[in-house]
This record gives C-alpha cells, structure tokens and sequence, in this order.
C-alpha cells in the first residue's frame, strides 16, 4: 500500500520510491561485489603496480647448506615460500630471527621469514643469491615507514635473489605470501 502525496505540483508515490531505492541499493551491492571480487582476483597485479620495496642494506649473512641436490629457480623458489609459511606464524614480539630457532619456535616476525625463506632456498639452488635485505615499503611512491611511529616499522625485511650469471634480480616477501599468496614484489627504481 503506497502512499501519495503533491508538492508544488510534483506528485511522489511512496511504493514507487520504495521501489526505485530497493533497485538502487541492489545495484549497489552488486557493484560493490564485482569491485571485492575484481580486487582479490587482480590483487597480485595491483599490489605488484602500486607497491614497491625499497633496499636499503643486506642483513648480515647467515651460513646456508650447499645444495645437495639441484632444484630450478622457480621451484626453488616456490618451495622455500611454501616450507616458510607452513613453519611460521607471525609475531610482533620479540623473537629470534635465526632460522634454527624459528623452525622450532615456529613464530617469526619479518626478519624471520626471510632468513628462513633464504636458507631454504640456498639448500636447493646455487645459481641463485638469496640474501635477507632490508629496506622501506612504498605504496604510490611513498614510504609507509614514515607514517607509522613505532620502532617495529621502522623498515622491513625481505628476500632478493640475484643471478649470479646474468645479475637478474627478483625479490619476494615471506611473510607477505603466506598471509596473501603475493609471490612477488616489486624493487623501486628497477
């Protein structure tokens, strides 16, 4: 049962509005769905274009195994993301980063991951560097660290790997990909 009423001339039916809301609102929520939907279906290419990683310095190097056996790069690489983040969990609190420790702790924060993340690596593939560097995230060209004010984000650890024929160069985040399956990420100014 709708409601009519005049206004200066102009006539408004209150099921009609009722109606044309509903149809908006349902417009909406599917415009809303497709844009979540698009997100996580293109969040790697979007994260790859809009963020980027910053090197600063390599970490001190931790000893790593001579690969006993040899694995091709994108195995290698694959493996040592899969290994980290089923050993792992992040932790904001205190905690080594060497990765004995970690595989028994299970509970890392950046550091972590990507020291484990390298010595795994480096046990399959030796035509690869895998070295944990440190440096900034930028998102858009800026640098997030500057906004956060706590010594916990003063910067951030990741993995560059180097070919050491070619000096390709390729960096992933650990921690990164095993809480969103991003794989790679992008170095600023390459």
């Amino acid at each position: 049962m709708g409601i009519a009423f005049a206004f200066d001339g102009l006539t408004f039916n209150q099921s009609n509005g009722r109606a044309n809301l509903k149809r908006r609102l349902q417009l909406i929520l599917v415009l809303l769905l497709i844009a979540i939907l698009s997100v996580i279906a293109f969040r790697k290419p979007l994260f790859y274009g809009v963020v980027s990683y910053e090197p600063i310095r390599t970490r001190n190097r931790v000893s790593y195994a001579r690969p006993t056996v040899f694995v091709p790069f994108d195995v290698a690489l694959a493996r040592s993301l899969r290994e980290t983040a089923s050993i792992l969990d992040f932790t904001f609190e205190k905690t080594s980063s060497k990765p004995s420790v970690t595989r028994k702790t299970g509970r890392a924060h950046c550091v972590g991951y990507a020291n484990l993340t390298a010595e795994i690596f480096a046990g399959l593939n030796d035509e690869w560097t895998a070295e944990t560097t440190v440096g900034y995230i930028r998102v858009l060209g800026m640098n997030v660290h500057e906004y956060v004010h706590h010594p916990f984000f003063k910067n951030h650890d990741f993995v560059v790997f180097t070919n050491k024929t070619t000096g390709d160069r390729f960096a992933v985040d650990s921690s990164l990909y095993d809480y969103t399956g991003i794989s790679e990420v992008r170095l600023a100014n390459e």
